[in-house]
């Protein structure tokens, strides 16, 4: 257990903090466990240090342990650990960086003066605790096993690329990530339950991130504001999306099905994961690219609606390529188009809809992973740092490929820029198909 107190004065500013620890005899287990939860309460603290400096001011980390520091005039702030027989000793103290630090002028001494003194000692406040051994040191995220959210039903892209990132992003953490699969209402349900978790890291989203750019234009009344409620953390992989048919239908290009529809009086029937969903809207640009109109049946994930596909019950589908796939290969489905700008390795012989009939078509799908909005800086942190490892590992992204994914990694600001870029495309095609969702 951590407790803070504040029982330092003005008067001690230039006096060594110390705290003791109860130590059980000062064990080296226990103090590793000390130093492990030490640093993880600096990471915190630095975080919420660093954006009260002025913009000029920058703020460094030595190589030998936390320092947080401005480097004209020289003045850093050292936060260490010493053990004292069976008592550790918490030590905030200036020092001088070595010559190699990176050193910038925040405009004199006069300026720099009141944000020493006002952060130094709120650093050196805010980091004098007791922690009882017997209780045992908070250990750095994770200490339990961590929620992974994946709003569609199984066998779907999203369930597979939240099954293959949780394998490998749990031994990366060292803890298990379980994905808790909760479809419904287009992946607004588990968004929903990811954005009213606890923010402290143990739920995460396998967020459909185009699917909920679109949402906000197909809501009135949104349960969630995309931009609000939840920091994007990083993608995870691109999602090739395809154009797949009954192979008894007859249609072996995109021209030929085009034709077919227009000479169907009762129209052709066009399946898809939901209302809303990407799999709805590339099928709505598709009929008005193409002059013809489909009967819309959404089902509730991918699997539900290759069954009917594959048995005849419904004639067309556009799905993620990581979802049906395997449905291609086997020749239960054709695959006539991919939505893509440019043709996927997945499947090299099948031309881009650009190609195949539609100049200008182009529908994307991304997948990554979103935290509920007030969730720890060092969490995200932590976490951006081993996806991005992660979708640089050549094993990883080969797995990702043979389901139909493409690795690619862009962290939080990129990943909320391309969420606007989404959001403003998918709203023209919102606004003109008459879709909503209230």
């Amino acid at each position: 257990m951590l407790n803070f107190t504040n029982t330092v004065s003005t008067a001690e500013l230039n006096q060594v903090v110390i705290t003791r620890f109860l130590a059980s005899g000062g064990d080296d287990h226990h103090l590793r466990r000390l130093r492990q939860a030490f640093a993880f309460q600096v990471q915190r603290m630095s975080a919420a240090i660093e954006s009260s400096f002025p913009p000029d001011c920058k703020v460094t980390r030595s190589a030998g342990g936390q320092a947080l520091g401005m480097t004209t005039p020289p003045v850093f702030l050292r936060l260490g650990i010493a053990r004292c027989g069976g008592i550790v000793i918490l030590q905030p103290q200036r020092y001088s960086p070595p010559q190699s630090a990176d050193r910038r002028q925040i405009g004199g001494e006069s300026r720099l003066i009141p944000v020493l003194q006002r952060t130094f000692w709120w650093a050196a406040v805010s980091c004098v605790w007791l922690v009882s051994a017997s209780v045992g040191a908070q250990d750095p995220w994770p200490v339990r096993p961590v929620r992974l959210v994946a709003p569609f039903t199984p066998a779907g892209a999203t369930d597979i690329l939240a099954r293959l990132t949780a394998d490998a992003l749990g031994r990366r953490l060292g803890q298990n990530v379980i994905v808790e699969n909760r479809p419904g209402a287009g992946a607004v349900l588990g968004g929903e339950v990811v954005a009213r978790a606890t923010a402290d890291g143990y739920t995460l989203l396998m967020a459909p991130s185009t699917v909920y750019a679109a949402g906000v234009s197909l809501y009135a009344r949104p349960r969630f504001d995309l931009m609000r409620d939840f920091t994007p953390v990083a993608t995870v992989a691109f999602v090739p999306h395809v154009l797949v048919v009954d192979p008894a239908l007859g249609a072996n290009d995109v021209r030929q099905l085009i034709a077919i529809a227009k000479g169907r009086t009762d129209g052709l029937i066009m399946a898809s994961q939901g209302v809303g969903t990407i799999s709805h809207l590339e099928g709505e640009l598709f009929q008005h690219m193409a002059g013809i109109r489909m009967v819309h049946v959404p089902y509730k994930g991918s699997a539900p609606a290759h069954l009917d596909l594959i048995a005849g019950r419904v004639n067309v589908m556009f799905d993620s390529v990581a979802a049906a796939l395997q449905h291609i290969r086997s020749g239960k489905l054709k695959a006539v188009a991919v939505t893509s700008a440019t043709r996927i390795p997945a499947l090299p012989e099948v031309p881009t809809m650009a190609e195949a009939a539609l100049p200008g078509y182009l529908a994307e799908s991304w997948l990554g992973v979103f935290a509920p909005a007030a969730t720890p800086r060092p969490v995200i942190a932590r976490l951006v740092r081993e996806l991005s490892q992660l979708a640089a590992d050549p094993v990883f992204r080969q797995r990702l490929a043979e389901q139909g994914f493409e690795s690619r990694a862009l962290g939080p600001d990129a990943y909320a820029a391309l969420m606007r870029r989404e959001t403003e495309y998918w709203a023209v095609v919102v606004k003109r198909a008459g879709i909503s969702l209230d």
